[in-house]
Order: structure tokens, then sequence, then C-alpha cells
């Protein structure tokens, strides 16, 4: 009888050591979706956590004028890259939106690797999408969702943006 639970012991052991090395996933890596102008960006690039990390470089621009969104980030961590959102006049409040690709001069996404650019006016028939979740003109802080897919000039590769979000105060 003891050695039964000397054996159940040593099983419950195991299992909540194996509990407590849980690896972190790539999801865990980016910042938390806040909408309080934390000066935060992260999502994954086909599959592979970018955030913006001040300790490794990273360099920002977010601006919000007449319903049209900016972004830019540049980042030298592991995975490297800029990132580039950039959308015009459609952005008003916050809510769902599906930005089509087919006109370049009204969006434009795009994500700059290893001399690589894949951009959305290269993927004609596709679109970004965005979820708003605050945009506030007295404050000056904006937040969101977003996930695309881009493909380079010769539609040969791929990048597949998803669980994008930001946290900007942004310059007006």
């Amino acid at each position: 009888m003891k050695n039964k639970y000397s054996l159940l012991l040593l099983f419950v052991s195991f299992c909540c050591l194996n509990v407590q090395c849980k690896k972190e996933s790539e999801l865990d890596k980016l910042p938390p979706a806040t909408t309080s102008g934390a000066q935060t960006m992260g999502c994954l690039v086909n599959g592979e956590a970018f955030t913006l990390r001040p300790d490794m470089s990273a360099f920002y621009y977010a601006a919000y004028y007449n319903g049209t969104i900016e972004i830019q980030a540049d980042n030298q961590s592991p995975l490297g890259g800029t990132l580039i959102l950039l959308t015009r006049g459609i952005i008003t409040k916050p809510g769902y939106y599906l930005l089509p690709f087919n006109d370049g001069s009204i969006h434009s996404f795009g994500y700059i690797v290893d001399g690589e650019s894949y951009a959305s006016r290269y993927t004609p028939s596709d679109f970004a999408y965005m979820k708003i979740t605050r945009l506030d003109s007295v404050r000056h802080y904006m937040a969101g969702e977003f996930s695309f897919t881009l493909y380079n000039r010769y539609l040969s590769k791929s990048v597949k943006i998803t669980h994008g979000r930001f946290d900007f105060k942004y310059a007006p």
C-alpha cells in the first residue's frame, strides 16, 4: 500500500514539474493588447514574434491625421525587419476595417527584411484586416489589431503577418 502512495506521489510531482516547464510560445512574446498609449507594437511574421524592443535599437513612427494612419516599425531584434502600415483617409473611428490592396495610393502595407521587399502593391487581389480599438484625438492615442499576407515582386515568396497589435501615442 505504501508503494502505491509513493508511486502516486512521484507521478503527481512529475506532472507538476511538466506544467512548470512550459515553453514560452511566440504569442507570449508579443506585448499585451492595450489602449493606453503604451508605445508598443508586435505581431507574428510567419509565426515568429516581431516586437519593438527599445533595448535592441528599435525605431518606430506613428501618426494619425484626417483619417490617415501611418506606422513604421524598424526592429533590430533577432527577427529584424521593417514593417509599414499606411491607410489614407478611411480610419475615422474605432471599428473593423477590411482594406483592399487594389489601390496602392489609398492603402500600402509592407515588410522589408534581408534586402527583400514584400508589399501590398505586389498583392493586388488581397486585403488587410484592421480593428481599431481606440482612436483618441484629445490624448492622441491610437490602438488596434491587424493581419495580412504580402508577396514579393515575383510572387514567389510571401510573409504572413498575424496577431498584430499596436498601442501608440501618435504625432498629430
